[in-house]
């Protein structure tokens, strides 16, 4: 009696974990399709070792056995397969920082604030590159490469939420700095070009960044920005961004503009609701 009541125990704590456990990881995978974090090899070991406790199971004729490791074979396996598509969305994602750091160097010189945008972008994203230093004196850099760079990321078929916000960001580095060249707004232009012509529908969500002065020196300083504009009718004291910005981008550039002389917003560009910046 007690070892019937083990071993159903058993099969139906080892079946939640196959049904909960795996099915959250897929789904995780599914909506990111991210899979930076996530581990092959321990996935592919979980597969191997899934197919032995089946074998065993098939030898001694254990029914239950064999049941939840089938499902641990299917749903480690399916993973594995997830992995498998993903990961080279992992080296594509690589290529369009690596495009935004010769964009960023395009003018000879990569400026710590074009850096921080291109840090902040790679830290969303998740992207690891230890190659990405080497590029930083800029000195190689071309028109060409980065719009090769862009156009093979384009051709892995990203989503058109991430397409936006390279899109943005493209701007975003070009004018942080204050200073805009030829050569940055020529190499702006032709990436803007590819992203848009790769945008079947438009980003449905974009946000404007909008900073309130709180004094005439904020005012001052937000006026000789080249990143924003006046607001008409605002008396001079807020300014909007001058391209609208996916939510995540827009937040991240509100949060670093936040201090005691600004407060910075977020505006739905197609609604005009506003949402505050935690």
């Amino acid at each position: 009696m007690l070892e019937t009541i083990i071993g159903t125990a058993a099969v139906i704590s080892a079946l939640l974990g196959r049904f909960i456990g795996y099915p959250a990881q897929i789904r995780l995978i599914l909506r990111s399709r991210n899979v930076t974090n996530i581990s092959l090899s321990f996935y592919a070991i979980g597969v191997c070792t899934c197919v032995l406790w089946l074998f065993y199971g098939f030898l001694r004729d254990d029914i239950p056995l064999m049941i939840t490791q089938t499902v641990g074979v299917l749903s480690a396996g399916f993973v594995v397969l997830l992995i498998l598509r993903f990961r080279p969305r992992r080296q594509a994602n690589a290529q369009v920082a690596e495009a935004m750091l010769r964009l960023a160097g395009i003018d000879g010189h990569i400026d710590d604030s074009e850096r921080r945008e291109i840090d902040a972008f790679m830290r969303r994203w998740n992207i690891s590159m230890p190659a990405v230093d080497a590029l930083s004196d800029a000195s190689n850099t071309s028109h060409k490469q980065a719009v090769s760079l862009m156009s093979a990321w384009l051709s892995s078929k990203p989503p058109v939420q991430q397409i936006g916000e390279v899109r943005d960001l493209v701007w975003l580095i070009v004018e942080a700095d204050g200073v805009v060249t030829d050569a940055e707004r020529a190499l702006a232009q032709d990436l803007s070009v590819a992203l848009e012509s790769a945008l079947d529908t438009p980003v449905d969500r974009e946000f404007l960044v909008v900073c309130i002065a709180a004094d005439s020196g904020a005012t001052n300083v937000l006026a000789a920005d080249p990143k924003f504009q006046p607001i008409p009718d605002s008396g001079n004291s807020a300014f909007v961004t001058r391209k609208a910005l996916t939510e995540g981008v827009a937040r991240e550039f509100a949060k670093e503009l936040r201090s005691d002389k600004v407060i910075a917003l977020a505006v739905r560009s197609d609604e005009l609701t506003v949402a505050a910046i935690g």
